[in-house]
């Protein structure tokens, strides 16, 4: 004898609901971590945080500032994913601990501080999401700041030296002193400084093919330096009086976005008797002025992505404009509009931006992490 199941109607219709609910769950969940824009979609973290780098996978490094006790609070934010991952102190009789810059492979460099030194004294480290390993790259004493990494995980930084501490102090830098330096677990580290023959060195980038970007002092200016294949090439403009040029980006193209300007003052007083002069510098083209237009005079400058583009800030009938700018071309930014005025500060791989709005006071504004979809 066989029996013939009944169907459950009640099922049919239970089943779907409970699936689209939860499909319906999940895009609330993902979607409220950002706000959607024509073009472009925008990661806010919480009041505090700031955002010191994003990968091109949207894995973006937060840091949190803790008003009471002042200590960093550092997260690793997948901004695809919408997972964040807290990274734990590596030596917790240090107070301070930030990670500044993060590679394509999740990987990251940072650095601590003693409460007492306030960033006077560092000690640098490198993580692999699973470790940290301190980079001791100089003699006791000195203190090491890290610029960047990259994907095969080779660091470049500087390191510096203190005048003699007392027992209330570290003493205080010799910046002077500061010398140049290569990095990477197989090899070690590697010093910089004498092969750039200078009184001071310093290393600002390292794209994914090795080439280095930096700056050497020669008791007069800065002179940037791009260094590949052990083959050094300074970089020096002509028919320009300038206290020194001064590196923001490299690329995995080889070009590099300078800034050149005569200063009567430091560059904190913001005194200028020439109007900056931004520019792009590559082997064997040589450097081209960023000039602007006629209605777009350039004023900032800042990240250069792979695709050789630059985030450019130009005065328009006397208001701030932000533009992507290539080959001589204008793209640009205006239809990121958001309530209060947006200050766009950096421009990284796969089309990630950084910028910042008004927030609860002038100290602390609204960190966002934009991702252009156009």
């Amino acid at each position: 004898m066989s029996y013939r199941m009944k169907p459950n109607h009640k099922a049919k219709i239970i089943l779907p609901l409970i699936v689209i609910t939860l499909l319906f769950i999940g895009v609330t969940q993902h979607e409220r971590l950002y706000d959607w824009y024509k073009g472009f979609k925008v990661y806010t973290p919480p009041d505090g945080a700031w955002i010191h780098d994003i990968n091109e996978n949207g894995l973006a490094v937060f840091v949190d500032v803790n008003p009471e006790s002042k200590l960093f609070e550092n997260s690793l934010v997948d901004l695809q994913r919408y997972k964040e991952t807290k990274i734990n102190y590596p030596d917790s009789n240090w107070s301070h601990f930030r990670i500044t810059t993060i590679n394509n492979k999740g990987h990251a460099i940072g650095e601590m501080s003693p409460m007492q030194s306030k960033w006077a004294f560092r000690k640098s480290y490198y993580w692999n999401q699973a470790s940290f390993t301190e980079l001791k790259v100089a003699k006791n004493g000195a203190s090491v700041e890290l610029s960047d990494i990259n994907d095969s995980n080779q660091i470049v930084g500087y390191y510096y030296f203190f005048k003699p501490a007392n027992s209330t102090t570290f003493g205080t830098p010799i910046t002077e002193s500061r010398r140049a330096f290569y990095w990477s677990e197989k090899e070690g580290r590697i010093d910089l400084h004498e092969k750039l023959n200078s009184q001071e060195s310093l290393c600002h980038s390292i794209n994914n093919h090795g080439a280095i970007a930096g700056s050497v002092h020669n008791g007069a200016k800065w002179i940037p330096f791009y260094l590949e294949n052990d083959n050094l090439t300074l970089i020096e403009i002509e028919n320009m009086s300038l206290t020194g040029l001064q590196i923001s980006a490299l690329n995995d193209r080889g070009e590099i976005l300078i800034e050149a300007a005569d200063q009567t003052r430091p560059r904190a007083s913001l005194i200028i008797e020439k109007p900056p002069i931004f520019g792009i510098w590559s082997k064997p083209k040589g450097f081209k002025p960023i000039k602007g237009t006629k209605k777009i005079k350039v004023t900032w400058a800042n990240g250069l992505d792979n695709q050789g583009r630059v985030l450019v800030q130009g005065e328009v009938d006397n208001r701030k404009e932000y533009y992507l700018y290539k080959d001589g071309h204008y793209t640009s930014l205006s239809h990121l509009s958001f309530k209060s005025p947006l200050k766009v500060l950096h421009l990284k791989n796969n089309n990630w931006i950084i910028g910042v709005t008004e927030g609860k006071d002038e100290l602390n504004p609204q960190w966002l992490a934009i991702k252009l979809l156009r």
